[in-house]
């Protein structure tokens, strides 16, 4: 279509800007474009097309995309969630994670070392507590502390002062024997616990048994004076039998 004609449909008193365009053509969906040397106009792409722009040194066209533009891993597992393999958007690669293996949001079972935000020590709610969390709350004294002692020689009428470092005077003690040498149907692991102390054992006898003097630094211990300090009952007779202190060792422990 020549200038002159299109200046003379739109200079022209029944002309109209619609009948100038249909010079070009008049089918819906036709796209006019400008091309290297003049106007032109695309005819009517099919159903799903898109536009496509040939750039600046290009005309416009219809393209038909490709059915499916990500491309997914060749050995995908069923199940397994597929991530991104690139920045590109449209190759996907198997993440190696199943469905199955994810922790649904109602009651989950972890495996490993779950992690999760540490709570302040103030906090009473069901938040979860994490293990910095309880040893932050420990030593802020909101539990009760915990003191063990290694294993004591055990002396007739011996001393032993063992700092337990709670910082106070314990409000409850207990202690244990522990078997090194086989003896009275016991064998060597083996741990008699004692129970509260001072440790009478059940025995009316002097000498036996021990006295706890604690204070706010140290459980101060006396042996009784008696050959054999502690004695009990035989593992499997239950018969009362005296025990060798060297065949034992005794451990004490504190809370405050």
């Amino acid at each position: 279509m020549s200038s002159n004609l299109l200046q003379t449909i739109l200079h022209d008193e029944t002309g109209t800007l619609s009948a100038a365009l249909d010079a070009f053509g008049s089918t819906q969906g036709t796209v006019l474009y400008r091309g290297a040397s003049a106007w032109g106009a695309l005819g009517p792409g099919t159903s799903g097309q898109v536009l496509t722009s040939g750039g600046a040194g290009g005309n416009v066209s219809w393209s038909t995309l490709a059915a499916g533009n990500f491309s997914g891993p060749a050995s995908s597992v069923a199940d397994h969630i597929v991530t991104f393999a690139d920045a590109t958007g449209k190759l996907g690669k198997d993440s190696g994670v199943g469905i199955a293996s994810l922790a649904p949001l109602a009651s989950p079972t972890f495996t490993g070392t779950p992690a999760a935000p540490t709570q302040a020590t103030a906090d009473n709610t069901t938040k979860l507590a994490t293990t910095a969390f309880v040893q932050a709350v420990v030593a802020a004294g909101d539990l009760q502390s915990f003191f063990q002692s290694a294993q004591q020689t055990i002396t007739s009428a011996g001393l032993l002062t063992i700092a337990h470092g709670l910082g106070k005077i314990p409000t409850l003690i207990n202690a244990s024997l522990v078997c090194q040498t086989a003896e009275q149907g016991y064998s060597a692991g083996d741990q008699l616990y004692m129970g509260a102390i001072p440790l009478s054992l059940g025995l009316s006898a002097t000498g036996f048994a021990t006295a706890v003097v604690p204070d706010a630094s140290n459980l101060n211990i006396r042996y009784g004076s008696s050959s054999a300090v502690f004695y009990t009952n035989n593992k499997t007779s239950g018969v009362s039998v005296s025990l060798t202190n060297a065949n034992w060792r005794f451990v004490v422990r504190a809370w405050a």
